[in-house]
């Protein structure tokens, strides 16, 4: 499927071709075009590949005032993967892209059922100008089973809701932030399911967060937990249940 950058590609390409031909005018034409759409994906694109296609930019720039049309292809930016460590060590979310980049690989990860709780949801650029709820549908689109538990009910959801292998359950008492692929990596958050929350935000507009990643063992008591809440199991004990401030877990159709 051709993308955004492949079209910048093939943007420059022909700017160059145009450059080697003494059609000058030619050439700005496709870079300034191919500079427009670089421009535009740096406003939405998340910090961790901000910096990857401002390169990007350089490089039209410098074709546009030197018309040089022998320079070497662009390279599509790819996020270097940090290893994923049990070891139990924090990782702070204003630090560096070391939070976004976890996220993104265990989500990524999930091969059979991917779990999201968090108290509130939200959409935001993940990867390639690629949106969180995209990512998400992409993943059910493979047969993976998704199920996000979040207390409050949000616009967002409308564009996962009657997707296949989706689930999305509301509980009033959700609090806990998580992300869970096939009971073997989890990621346990303070922040919400959110772009500031989970480290994709810029530096300066990132909350204070903290996370840690489980081993298999704790994940699976993370899961067997979040299942028991979805099937209201803990709604007989429950004090807004109880007292029918809540009508127990809800599933969105």
């Amino acid at each position: 499927m051709s993308t955004i950058l492949d079209k910048v590609k093939e943007l420059v390409t022909l700017g160059d071709q145009y450059t080697r031909q003494g059609r000058i005018q030619d050439a700005k034409k496709y870079y300034n075009k191919a500079l427009e759409i670089i421009e535009t994906i740096i406003i939405s694109s998340p910090t961790l590949l901000k910096r990857e296609y401002e390169k990007i930019r350089e490089v039209i720039l410098d074709r546009i005032n030197n018309f040089i049309g022998d320079e070497p292809a662009i390279t599509i930016p790819q996020p270097s993967i940090p290893e994923i460590s049990f070891s139990g060590s924090i990782i702070l979310s204003y630090e560096s892209e070391k939070l976004a980049l976890t996220v993104y690989k265990i989500i990524n990860s999930a091969k059979q059922e991917l779990f999201l709780t968090g108290y509130s949801f939200s959409d935001f650029h993940i990867y390639e100008n690629f949106l969180f709820t995209d990512f998400i549908k992409s993943l059910a689109d493979k047969g993976i089973i998704i199920t996000i538990v979040t207390v409050k009910n949000s616009d967002h959801y409308y564009k996962l809701q009657n997707y296949p292998n989706i689930r999305i359950f509301l509980c009033k008492r959700m609090h806990m932030k998580t992300i869970i692929a096939d009971e073997k990596w989890s990621l346990l958050s303070t922040g919400n399911l959110s772009a500031r929350g989970l480290g994709f935000a810029s530096t300066g507009l990132r909350n204070f967060e903290v996370s840690v990643v489980l081993d298999e063992t704790n994940t699976k008591t993370l899961v067997n937990f979040i299942k028991n809440v979805i099937t209201g199991f803990y709604c007989k004990s429950c004090y807004y249940y109880r007292n029918r401030l809540c009508n127990g877990i809800k599933r969105l159709p």
